[in-house]
């Protein structure tokens, strides 16, 4: 009885709940959906993700992962921060009104802290066009002490980018 009881007690907690998935799209770059309806096979493609990375991007968000820290125990805050991203011709883009969170107030939600770039303003816009023309592109991060960084395989983004359908 006790078994049949912890069955159905989750199966209620199933009900109803929205389940997200993911196609590979292009490169290393993941499309994640979600599909409320099991009988609905239409997808909307809500953001990207890097394979091997917690980086998300969708239209209104674009979170680098940081490392585990010392600071991961924090819970909800959100730090200035700078990033800059480095173009393979070696200009920079700089993004002076980043912000360092520990995920729990942006709209993806992962298990990592992240730095979040504005995606409305013309360095943004500048560094989507630059990701979709180069290969690679290298980000660097600080919000308390040090540099981190991270290189993206840019193979196949502009595929990716193309499925979120961002003005």
């Amino acid at each position: 009885m006790k078994n049949l009881i912890a069955v159905l007690a989750l199966f209620a907690l199933f009900i109803g709940k929205t389940y997200a998935a993911a196609d590979l799209i292009a490169g290393k770059f993941y499309a994640e959906y979600v599909q409320s309806d099991p009988f609905d096979n239409s997808k909307k493609y809500t953001h990207l993700r890097y394979d091997g990375y917690n980086h998300h991007i969708s239209c209104d968000t674009f979170a680098l992962s940081a490392p585990y820290n010392r600071y991961a125990g924090f819970d909800s805050f959100t730090f200035p921060a700078q990033v800059k991203a480095k173009q393979e011709n070696g200009e920079i883009i700089s993004f002076i009104n980043a912000k360092y969170s520990t995920g729990t107030n942006i709209e993806i939600v992962s298990r990592s802290r992240n730095y979040l770039i504005p995606t409305h303003s013309k360095n943004y816009k500048n560094l989507i066009k630059t990701m979709k023309a180069d290969n690679n592109i290298t980000f660097a991060m600080k919000w308390h002490e040090g540099w981190e960084t991270s290189v993206i395989d840019l193979k196949g983004f502009t595929k990716a980018y193309s499925v979120l359908k961002c003005n």
